[in-house]
């Protein structure tokens, strides 16, 4: 199934995405750490919020505990 299929991009791009932050927690110079994150942290970020987006739409509302976006918009 597709969501069968992104479970292995999902777990890889999580954990890259649990690396880059770790590794940029690590850096001291302040400058070095906002480039880390805006170079490392917020791709790996945005890598990772596509494969969700494509399991949210798939998903069933029933098994998606979390607001969607849709809900979010029409929340407010």
């Amino acid at each position: 199934s597709r969501l069968a299929k992104l479970s292995e991009p999902l777990y890889m791009r999580l954990t890259a995405l649990s690396e880059a932050a770790a590794a940029a927690k690590q850096i001291t110079d302040s400058l070095k750490a906002a480039k880390a994150h805006r170079e490392r942290v917020f791709t790996a970020l945005n890598e990772l919020r596509m494969t969700i987006d494509e399991i949210e739409l798939i998903m069933s509302k029933k098994h998606w505990d979390i607001p969607t976006y849709v809900d979010i918009l029409y929340s407010v």
